[in-house]
């Protein structure tokens, strides 16, 4: 299915968004904001490449845009894990469903 047209999206435990919000981004961050809004789980994991697909490094591995969302909409950044090809976030949301 087309992420940018779900009305909706099932509650979790935990949502994982690898490499994901590069690849549907058209112009500045409004919809991974847009997409971690709507997403109803205390817990997110996104992660980016660090590296081309040509293998070579990226101008900014790290994303500064994601960690002032975090400050903006009020998620605690609890981790950033950098690995040789890929950096993950790992986010707490507030107010979001959890599982029983």
């Amino acid at each position: 299915r087309d992420l940018r047209k779900l009305p909706s999206l099932p509650a979790a435990d935990v949502c994982f968004c690898f490499k994901l919000f590069d690849v549907l981004e058209t112009s500045g961050h409004k919809f991974a904001e847009a997409l971690l809004e709507k997403i109803p789980c205390p817990w997110i994991v996104v992660s980016f490449a660090t590296v081309t697909a040509h293998k070579h490094p990226m101008r900014h591995p790290y994303r500064g845009w994601l960690q002032r969302l975090c400050d903006r909409k009020g998620y605690e950044l609890v981790a950033i894990l950098p690995f040789a090809n890929e950096v993950f976030y790992i986010l707490k949301t507030q107010n979001r469903h959890v599982l029983p």
